[in-house]
């Protein structure tokens, strides 16, 4: 019995690793039309090589959704050095020190002066699930990039987050004491691993209903992608890359 339970580990593994690598493969982006995405990239780019860009008062923004651990804040924060402008990760304007939590309220009043301040004037980056804070983003009529992955996907990458995190005891957010611990992530029920359990679902339902109001409401298809693999997301990043490389050769 002993034996064959030694010898169903690695075959549960393999298997898993086979279903992990099928979902990483790409599954096409559902708006495949990212014109919309590169006509702001190109603009943005053209106006940072203008003498006179900050005169200009066209404010874009790209706004990033999907569960945890997806990759959100990385794809963010490489559209942000190549776009120049901020990043706005909701995260980090929930909690305190010590991990005390932000209101709703103070939350959106924070965004509303962020918004307002210079800095975000010329466009910004904004990356979060925060219900509270969804009609004061689609306000700014943004781009939303949805990272929709599976399961499959998600956990192992949570994982692996989760236990560097715990091992080289990573400061979130600039934040004191805002720090993961074995305990809390691995023997708790306030563990990101039950979160993400618990909201996979729901938080679909949610975004697939904002994908069909604000399609609606904006009457442009290329204000919504839809990527479900890592691949898929990397590919969009590499395609502007492109897109300022060649840029920058024509100037």
């Amino acid at each position: 019995m002993f034996f064959f339970l030694l010898l169903s580990i690695p075959l549960v593994c393999l298997a898993l690793a086979i279903v992990y690598a099928l979902c990483w493969q790409s599954q096409g982006i559902e708006t495949c039309d990212l014109s919309q995405l590169e006509q702001v990239f190109l603009e943005r780019l053209q106006k940072l090589d203008e003498a006179d860009h900050h005169k200009d008062n066209q404010r874009f923004c790209i706004y990033v959704m999907g569960m945890s651990s997806s990759g959100k804040s990385t794809l963010c924060k490489q559209l942000s050095q190549m776009l120049h402008v901020p990043h706005l990760e909701l995260d980090s304007l929930k909690h305190y020190p010590s991990w005390e939590q932000t209101s709703n309220e103070e939350m959106c009043q924070i965004v509303a002066k962020r918004l307002s301040s210079d800095e975000y004037r010329h466009g910004f980056i904004v990356d979060g699930n925060y219900k509270a804070l969804t009609e004061q983003i689609l306000a700014q009529k943004p781009i939303i990039i949805w990272l929709d992955y599976s399961r499959f996907v998600i956990f192992p990458r949570l994982f692996w987050r989760t236990f560097l995190r715990c091992l080289f005891k990573t400061q979130l957010w600039n934040s004191p004491e805002c720090i993961e611990t074995w305990t809390a992530q691995f023997f708790s029920s306030q563990s990101l691993f039950v979160f993400v359990s618990r909201t996979y679902h729901p938080l679909r339902a949610r975004i697939l209903e904002l994908k069909n109001d604000y399609l609606g409401t904006i009457q442009s298809k290329g204000h919504f992608i839809h990527i479900q693999s890592p691949v898929d997301a990397s590919s969009v990043v590499h395609r502007l890359n492109r897109l300022q490389s060649n840029e920058k050769k024509s100037l």
